[in-house]
């Protein structure tokens, strides 16, 4: 079965890829807010993507 780009890869690997940069933009939106030094919301943020790359690697492996 192939995935939701048509590359030949299968679906698991393009959901990952899709999480993947939902994980890049979640950090650059905690990146912002450390730089507005919103600390307390920074680290909510940067705790969303971490639970985003354990969901991440927990279906790879």
């Amino acid at each position: 079965m192939t995935g939701i780009f048509g590359t030949g890869a299968n679906l698991q690997a393009d959901i990952n890829l899709i999480l993947q940069f939902v994980m890049m933009l979640v950090i650059v939106w905690g990146i912002v807010y450390k730089s507005k030094r919103k600390f307390k919301k920074h680290g909510q943020i940067m705790g969303i993507a971490v639970v985003l790359h354990i969901i991440s690697f927990v279906a790879v492996m």
